[in-house]
Formats: C-alpha cells, structure tokens, sequence
C-alpha cells in the first residue's frame, strides 16, 4: 500500500530508498552505502529511515523497545549531545520499554585517525563525569540485521557509569571495507530509573544486539581505554 506524498529519493545501504510525508517504500538497487551527513544513523535501529520492528504502537512497549525520539544533523538542529565529539555525522535515539528508558548515540567519522585524536580528549573528559571501566564481556547479536538468527561474540569494550546511566562505549573500525577507514563511536545506555540493574543491563544488550554490524572481517571493536 502506497500514500500519496512528497517523495525524495536517498541512496541508503544498498537500496534505492523513496521517502516522504507519511511514506517508505524500498527498492532493490545494488550494493551502496548513504552519503557522510547520513551515516551516523547506520547504528540505530529503528530511526525514521528504516522500516523495523522496534517501531511498535505505544501499547506494545511493555514487551517491546519502542523509538520515542529520534535526533540527527540534517534533520534536527537540536541534537541532544552526549559526548563533546567534534565528529562527521551523528545520530541519537531514545526508546522505551515498560517503564524503562534507553539510549543509543551514534557518532561517525570519515576517517579514524581522526576519532582516535577525539577519543583523546573524550577519555578526560568522561572522567569527570562519572566511572569509566575497560570491560571484557559476551554480547547476542545478529548475525544478518533483522533475521531471528543471533551469534555470541566476546568483546573488548568501555562501560562508562554516572549517577543516572549505565552503558557501553563501542568504537566500529573500518565495519564496511578495509579499503575505508570510516569508523564509528557508537555509547549505549539505559537511565537508571529501576533498581533491577540486571534487567536495564539484560535489555540493552538487547538493544546493542540489533544495532551490531561488521562486515569486514579485518574490522574491529573496541572500546575507549
């Protein structure tokens, strides 16, 4: 079923993308990734570019993450900043599951030797904010966006802990090709509103679940320190 609307056509990850006012349709085009002021997004599941199932009505967020907000450059002069990153492109969502609140910032860079100066400054800087830990652990993720099928992978990453949030810091390098040296920061978290810390950290995993991706098979993950 179609919706009479404006369109406009956006190259997005290997699809001819045709979006407009109240519409989103997908055709198959070939192999393609978005331009530089449309990559931060590429980590958030969910965001208003992609058809997915964490878009589900307001009664199902018990059960499901649902996406409240979502902010990025191009399209929402506000951006909600987490981190003070002077970065490419960047992306922020907010999503909601039962009575608890989550967070994904996407930050992307065109080149990462560029990030690692970031980085730099952004570990003193967090370190004035709240507890930053070097953190080894299992993550589920997907092992193809969208399919049911999960694998379990052992990553080296930063948690990073405030007073009101707890979450991860993961930094994707070259996730594409290793002829790219694009990278991303990329800080999951769950705002601490519920003393079930296991719970917040169960369903972020979760989350961080179906945000995963590298295709380079000489990309890595890391964390910040």
């Amino acid at each position: 079923m179609r919706n009479t609307c404006v369109l406009h056509m956006v190259i997005w990850a290997g699809l001819l993308t045709v979006v407009g006012m109240g519409c989103l349709d997908f055709l198959k085009i070939g192999p393609g990734l978005p331009p530089t002021e449309m990559m931060a997004p590429w980590y958030i599941p969910g965001h208003p570019h992609e058809s997915f199932e964490l878009n589900v009505s307001p009664d199902e967020c018990t059960d499901y993450f649902c996406t409240v907000k979502f902010y990025n450059d191009v399209g929402y002069p506000i951006f909600p900043e987490k981190f003070n990153i002077k970065s490419d492109d960047r992306a922020y969502a907010i999503y909601k599951k039962g009575n608890n609140t989550y967070i994904i910032a996407s930050y992307y860079f065109r080149n990462e030797k560029i990030l690692m100066k970031e980085i730099s400054l952004l570990k003193r800087d967090i370190k004035n904010k709240g507890k930053v830990y070097r953190l080894i652990d299992n993550f589920s993720v997907e092992l193809v966006p969208n399919s049911p099928d999960y694998t379990t992978i052992q990553l080296n990453v930063t948690k990073f802990e405030t007073p009101n949030e707890i979450g991860y810091i993961f930094v994707y390098h070259r996730p594409f090709l290793n002829t790219r040296k694009d990278a991303f920061l990329v800080y999951y978290a769950a705002r601490k509103n519920t003393d079930d810390q296991k719970r917040l950290l169960a369903d972020l995993h979760l989350l961080i679940g179906k945000s995963y991706y590298m295709a380079n098979q000489k990309g890595k993950v890391t964390g910040i320190v």
